[in-house]
């Protein structure tokens, strides 16, 4: 089990929240990225076995290989938000729900991109696309916070 630490700052808010994967630690992190599934039932069958073992998760994330990648939260709400990189897409999703916005109007992350500031540390910057019926996120920086993750280009 890995567990990656991630400052982030969307508006005026900040904060750090902790990834991973379903492990023996899994129960410190705030979004769980489980292991891909062939489709969406399978999915959601992760996500819900995910909230049911670890009561103090905030999101679970499932890519599905037919679908893209299933956001689910601990009220039940689930959306699928296209392919990418599953990581920095939970960030997205969490701060996400951490600003008060439901999962469900997040419909797609439309870029996810890497750039450095003048420090030479490295930044994901994610942008949501919310359904019409919600406004607009702002821009969301996230810097994962381990050393072996700050100075170099994320695969994929």
């Amino acid at each position: 089990m890995t567990l990656t630490t991630w400052h982030y700052t969307c508006g005026h808010r900040e904060g750090t929240l902790v990834t991973g994967t379903p492990g023996d630690r899994a129960t410190l992190a705030d979004a769980v990225i489980a292991p891909a599934r062939r489709c969406e039932a399978g999915g959601r069958a992760a996500v819900a076995g995910l909230f049911d073992r670890l009561p103090g998760l905030t999101l679970a994330a499932v890519p599905i290989r037919s679908a893209g990648l299933l956001l689910g939260d601990r009220r039940g709400e689930t959306t699928l938000v296209g392919r990418g990189r599953a990581e920095p897409a939970a960030v997205a999703a969490c701060v996400w729900l951490i600003t008060g916005r439901p999962l469900g109007t997040l419909t797609a992350l439309t870029g996810m991109e890497w750039h450095l500031d003048r420090r030479r540390v490295g930044w994901f910057v994610l942008f949501g696309a919310a359904s019409s019926a919600a406004r607009a996120p702002e821009e969301l920086r996230c810097q994962p916070a381990a050393a072996d993750l700050l100075h170099r280009r994320p695969s994929g």
